[in-house]
């Protein structure tokens, strides 16, 4: 495998979700029950944010590239269901990581395409049917199935990156609400086990 080139791609795709987080606005009013998830998405955010760092301080290159993913599809999460005004943009490309990196990238990948997969048999749609809230949820649960076969064509860096993504997406959509843990409650990051 290449390069020396991973390492920037991802620096550069951190930046960019930094700058995009930094200038975000709250559009709920914090004093309520919705303000009150838009504060704890914010918090989880500035959390991976946190974590990403830190792996790449530590050169673990693996875990930075999740963590910022899952701090991306957070960020997603609360733009589409109008918590929080950011500028959102595409995942970027990574190139292949050094040799060096593969096996833990592909026990990493592999073992988040297996909890994603269970996340989503673990869970079903709270809001009534038909409601916005339920199409909200319904969109969410679709988008996430198709991110997950999506991610299976992908190089192992992109999939990993598009997994955690999805992923908290869908975790933000349980703290949110839209949907019913009905099984595997340590999938997610519930109120109950973070904070």
């Amino acid at each position: 495998m290449t390069t020396h080139n991973s390492g920037n791609d991802i620096q550069r795709y951190e930046q960019k979700l930094r700058s995009s987080f930094a200038s975000s606005i709250l559009i709920v009013k914090e004093e309520t029950p919705l303000g009150t998830c838009a504060v704890q998405a914010t918090e989880m955010i500035d959390s991976y944010l946190h974590d990403a760092a830190h792996f790449a301080k530590d050169d673990d290159i693996v875990n930075w590239l999740a963590s910022l993913g899952y701090a991306h599809g957070w960020l997603s999460a609360t733009v589409f269901l109008g918590y929080v005004q950011a500028e959102l943009f595409d995942l970027p490309d990574i190139s292949s990581l050094d040799s060096q990196y593969h096996s833990r990238l592909c026990e990493k990948k592999e073992r988040y395409d297996m909890m994603l997969s269970c996340a989503l048999r673990s869970i079903q749609i709270a809001p009534v049917s038909g409601s916005p809230l339920w199409k909200a949820a319904d969109e969410i649960y679709r988008r996430i199935e198709r991110e997950l076969l999506y991610s299976r064509t992908q190089s192992e860096e992109n999939a990993l990156l598009t997994i955690s993504c999805a992923y908290g997406i869908l975790d933000f959509g349980v703290r949110a609400g839209l949907y019913q843990i009905v099984d595997q409650a340590h999938l997610f990051t519930t109120e109950s086990n973070v904070f």
